[in-house]
């Protein structure tokens, strides 16, 4: 993963999506699965397929994951923060989407957890997608990667 799309010439796009999701699960539970990056693979409905943790330090892991953004693979090496209790944040610090910075924050609501997810995603223009749809597209595929890890804490 040597630089990224912007480093080799291929044109990149800001795109920042905002989603709410009511989750029906205990908030440590799904905080615990939302950071195992280990298992994402098994709980995102594809979005992660490959994830390897390269270090990990006090609240900070690095970890090279291959994700799957509408329909196209991306190699990306994610700087995962808990930066407080039940906020985690994504840092692309390398690869096809640098620059990219997802916030997760979830919060108790009576008896269920509420997820706030907040990307801006630098994202490489796919085979020259410029749709109308490609950010509408782009939050339904986020909408349902959470839907996956807030179906395995419900379970």
């Amino acid at each position: 993963m040597n630089g990224g799309a912007a480093t080799r010439g291929i044109q990149t796009r800001m795109r920042h999506i905002t989603l709410k999701l009511k989750i029906h699960a205990d908030i440590e539970k799904i905080f615990a699965i939302s950071t195992d990056y280990n298992n994402l693979y098994k709980v995102t409905d594809g979005f992660y397929t490959l994830s390897k943790i390269r270090s990990s330090r006090d609240n900070a892991t690095l970890v090279a994951h291959r994700i799957l953004v509408l329909n196209k693979t991306l190699s990306v090496m994610i700087k995962h923060v808990v930066e407080s209790e039940y906020v985690h944040k994504s840092y692309w610090v390398g690869g096809d989407a640098k620059g990219s910075i997802v916030t997760e924050t979830y919060e108790r609501s009576g008896d269920y957890t509420v997820l706030y997810l907040d990307a801006q995603l630098k994202l490489p223009v796919l085979l020259g997608i410029k749709s109308i749809f490609y950010s509408r597209d782009l939050k339904s595929h986020l909408k349902r990667m959470a839907q996956g890890i807030a179906d395995a804490a419900e379970s």
